[in-house]
C-alpha cells in the first residue's frame, strides 16, 4: 500500500546553481542529490545508465535516473513533476528539462515553481522575505500571501563559490597537501566542501558597537563555540567585507535592496518572517553575521536610513530542516497540500 501511494506522489526536482535535488512529495528530504551540471546529462543518458557498468563517479547520477524511472515510468495515473528553481533561472534549460521529462520519462505534467516561495512553506506563514544564499549568487525576494513579488527581487553576485575560492587560495598559498585523494596537493572542490561542512564557522565581531547594532533584531539563538583554523574563518570575509562591497556587493545588500523595492505596508509584513536558506546558511554563525551586517548597513548608509525603524520588528524564522534543503522541503509540502486539495474536490 505504501509503494502504491508513493507512485501517485509528485516528483520534486529542485534545480540550483550547484546541486539538483530529487525526491518524492510528502517526504522530509530528497532521495538523490547530484551536481547540477550532471542533471541534463543524466536525463539524456538514462538508457545508457540502465545497462552500463557504473563507476563511482556515475553512481549518484544513476540513483537520480532510477528514481525518475521508478516513480514516473511505473506510474499510470499520476506522472506529475514539480521543478523548483529561482525566478531568474535560465528558461532555456528549464524548457529542455521539461521536454526531456515528458518525452523520455512520460511525465504527464511539469509545473515550475519559485524556490523563494517554496522556502516559506516550512514556516508558519506564506508572507515573508527569503534570502537564498546559493552557489553563484545570493537572491532575496518578498512574498505576500503566497504571491512572489518578482519586481522586488534583488541579488548580489556573491555565493558559496566565492567562499570556496577564498579557501582554496589560502590553502594553496600554504602548500597544503590533501593526502592520496588529491595528488600533488591539488585542492578539489569536494575536499573544500567537506572542510566547510566540518570546520566552517563564521566569526562575529566582539566590539560593543557591533553587538549593540544587531541587538534589536530577533536573531536565532546560539553563537560560535568553536575556533576553526584561521583559513576557514577568513574565507567568509569576501561576503561581508564593507571596505570592498559597501552599498555594492555585500551579501546583506540583497536583503535591504529587496525591502527598499517594497512599499511601506509590504515591508512591515515581510520583515516579521525572514528566512535565510541555502548551503551557506548551515554554517554556524552565518545567520547571525547577516543580521549584524543588516544592522550595520542601516546605521552607516544613508541609502538604508529609512529602514532603521524596521529593525526592531525583524525576526528570523529557522525551519526544522537543513538550510540547503529548505526550498526542496517547501516544494514537497506544497505538492502535498495541492494533492490533498485536489482529492477533496
Amino acid at each position: 500500500m505504501k509503494k502504491r501511494l508513493q507512485r501517485k506522489s509528485a516528483i520534486i526536482i529542485e534545480v540550483g546553481a550547484g546541486y539538483t535535488k530529487c525526491g518524492v512529495a510528502g517526504e522530509a528530504e530528497p532521495r538523490s542529490i547530484i551536481r547540477t551540471h550532471d542533471t541534463v546529462r543524466a536525463l539524456l543518458l538514462a538508457q545508457v545508465f540502465k545497462s552500463a557498468a557504473l563507476d563511482d563517479n556515475h553512481r549518484e547520477v544513476h540513483s537520480f535516473v532510477q528514481l525518475l524511472i521508478e516513480q514516473l515510468r511505473s506510474s499510470v495515473n499520476s506522472r506529475q513533476v514539480i521543478l523548483c528553481c529561482n525566478a531568474n533561472a535560465n528558461q532555456r534549460v528549464l524548457r529542455l528539462l521539461s521536454d526531456i521529462l515528458k518525452d523520455k520519462f512520460c511525465a504527464k505534467n511539469v509545473t515550475i515553481v519559485c524556490s523563494q516561495l517554496c522556502a516559506l512553506y516550512p514556516t508558519e506563514s506564506l508572507t515573508g522575505l527569503v534570502l537564498d544564499c546559493g552557489f553563484e549568487e545570493s537572491r532575496c525576494m518578498a512574498t505576500i500571501h503566497g504571491c512572489p513579488l518578482e519586481a522586488a527581487a534583488r541579488y548580489v553576485p556573491l555565493g558559496n563559490q566565492h567562499v570556496l575560492r577564498s579557501l582554496r587560495e589560502h590553502l594553496v598559498a600554504r602548500a597544503v597537501s590533501i593526502s592520496a585523494d588529491s595528488p600533488q596537493g591539488f585542492v578539489t572542490d569536494q575536499y573544500l566542501e567537506v572542510l566547510l561542512r566540518t570546520e566552517g564557522c563564521v566569526t562575529l565581531p566582539t566590539d560593543p558597537q557591533s553587538q549593540e547594532a544587531a541587538a534589536s533584531v530577533k536573531a536565532p539563538p546560539g553563537g560560535v563555540s568553536v575556533r576553526p583554523p584561521a583559513d576557514v574563518q577568513s574565507c567568509f570575509e569576501p561576503l561581508f567585507d564593507l571596505q570592498l562591497h559597501l552599498e555594492e556587493w555585500c551579501i546583506a545588500n540583497a536583503l535591504l535592496d529587496a525591502l527598499l523595492a517594497c512599499d511601506m505596508v509590504t515591508r512591515a509584513a515581510v520583515v516579521q518572517n525572514i528566512v535565510i536558506c541555502g548551503g551557506l546558511a548551515d554554517i554556524p554563525g552565518f545567520r547571525q553575521r547577516v543580521v549584524l551586517m543588516v544592522a550595520q548597513l542601516c546605521a552607516r548608509c544613508s541609502k538604508y536610513s529609512s529602514l532603521n525603524g524596521l529593525l526592531k520588528n525583524m525576526a528570523l524564522s529557522v525551519p526544522a530542516v537543513p538550510a540547503f534543503l529548505v526550498s526542496w522541503a517547501g516544494a514537497s509540502i506544497m505538492a502535498s497540500v495541492m494533492a490533498a486539495a485536489n482529492s477533496s474536490i
